[in-house]
């Protein structure tokens, strides 16, 4: 009797509760997760465009990026496992502080993302302002 009851315990910790399957967190994670994805496309997009960086400050600013994306699919995959009934032993609250600790990591990388892009955009319009300076002077210097 003592034996069921401990697996019957131990068994409970394998299934996951309606009540963490439908915690808010959950979709507001994907969400962030689609949004970093839609945010770094746009950004290198742009920035490719520009014409304002080197292919080797192209390509690092694509491994910080895909840095990034690694680590959204990691959180992802921690994600599901902690959703996933049969794959870890966890409490409710455990499962809950969990996903909590997953959304922060999202919500940090979504932050660290648009920082990135900012600077890299300050980058950019920096250069094309100096761009555009030398082209007066030296068009004025041509005209004299």
């Amino acid at each position: 009797g003592n034996f069921k009851l401990h697996e019957l315990f131990w068994d409970g910790l394998m299934a996951v509760s309606p009540g963490v399957a439908r915690y808010r967190r959950i979709p507001e994670i994907i969400a962030m997760q689609r949004i970093i994805v839609a945010e770094y496309r746009t950004a290198l997009s742009r920035f490719r465009r520009n014409g304002m960086f080197t292919p080797d400050e192209l390509s690092a600013i694509k491994r910080v990026y895909a840095g990034l994306f690694d680590k959204s699919v990691r959180n992802l995959e921690e994600l599901v496992l902690i959703v996933t009934g049969g794959k870890l032993r966890m409490t409710d609250a455990e499962r809950m502080a969990a996903i909590d600790r997953v959304f922060a990591s999202v919500q940090s990388d979504l932050s660290s993302l648009r920082q990135f892009n900012l600077n890299t955009g300050s980058v950019a319009r920096i250069r094309v302002g100096r761009f555009q300076e030398i082209e007066q002077l030296t068009g004025r210097q041509a005209s004299k």
